[in-house]
């Protein structure tokens, strides 16, 4: 089903009235961009038998319903949102599966628990790579906030320029100028 832009960016605003509802309404409209997100983001990792984009889709889709008190500004906002969720989810995956390899933390963790989760697949090199990258960008968030986001929308959520622009109300230029900068400072900060 195609939706346009500004249905989405009216969807999200009335989601304001009923916001699980809402939310339940929007989602199989906007089902296939998500799931390209989370494609695009696993694409980077072995492929897992439990962790697909179909999985991170359901996974981001419930923790956004229980953030009740978002407020939506339109959809640029809204898939921003969702890249970080899907950012932050495969970063847990990964850190989780850097425990299990190392022995895990406070606790064992079962095999089917891990499975359950969708961490199997993970290289240990991989995972080290994906947090080695997380912890440069919260680094760079540090400096340059407005760079670090750049890279989120941009890397994380495929947006383009012009997109990343309209989000962050800047000027296409800027944009590019920063993601140049972060790209830069996140492979020397990765080298390091």
């Amino acid at each position: 089903m195609e939706i346009s832009e500004s249905d989405i960016t009216r969807l999200l605003h009335d989601l304001e009235l009923d916001h699980k509802q809402g939310l339940d309404a929007l989602l199989p409209l906007v089902h296939d961009r998500i799931k390209a997100l989370a494609g695009r983001q696993l694409s980077q990792y072995p492929r897992s038998s439990t962790l697909s984009p179909t999985v991170l889709v359901n996974e981001a889709y419930l923790k956004i319903r229980d953030a009740s008190s978002t407020r939506w500004e339109n959809r640029e906002h809204f898939f921003a949102v969702v890249a970080v969720v899907l950012r932050r989810m495969i970063i847990d995956y990964a850190r989780a599966s850097q425990a299990k390899k190392r022995g895990g933390d406070d606790r064992a963790v079962s095999e089917a628990e891990l499975a359950e989760s969708g961490i199997a697949g993970f290289t240990q090199d991989r995972s080290e790579t994906l947090l080695t990258l997380d912890e440069a960008l919260d680094r760079l968030a540090e400096i340059d906030p407005r760079a670090s986001r750049i890279v989120e929308l941009k890397f994380f959520g495929g947006f383009t320029a012009r997109e990343i622009a309209e989000a962050m109300a800047t000027s296409e230029m800027t944009v590019k100028r920063d993601w140049k900068f972060a790209r830069a400072w996140l492979k020397q900060a990765m080298d390091a």
